[in-house]
């Protein structure tokens, strides 16, 4: 899945989703009965911008941009128009 389709499953309200975060890998996952998503958020992506910096690697890689939030339908909470994940990265990189 998608964080586009990520975002929408868990804002389905008839799904039930329990959020939680994983402190050792730093990432969000959800939980609704037997359905388990373990995905990334600006938070997660934060935090793994900052590991490979800390790391002094060369740099971040993006496999796919067009899963990411772009039409900004769930990006509002996180202070972004669209784009959310992307634009993570551009301000943890600052």
């Amino acid at each position: 899945m998608g964080y586009n389709e990520i975002c929408m499953e868990l804002n389905n309200q008839s799904l039930n989703y329990t959020q939680h975060w994983d402190n050792e890998s730093k990432t969000p996952f959800a939980v609704s009965g037997r359905k388990v998503i373990s995905y990334d958020n600006p938070k997660s992506i934060t935090e793994k911008v900052k590991f490979a910096m800390q790391k002094g690697l060369a740099g971040c890689m993006i496999w796919s941009i067009d899963t990411d939030d772009f039409h900004g339908d769930y990006s509002h909470d996180h202070g972004y128009s669209n784009y959310p994940l992307l634009r993570t990265v551009n301000r943890a990189m600052l």
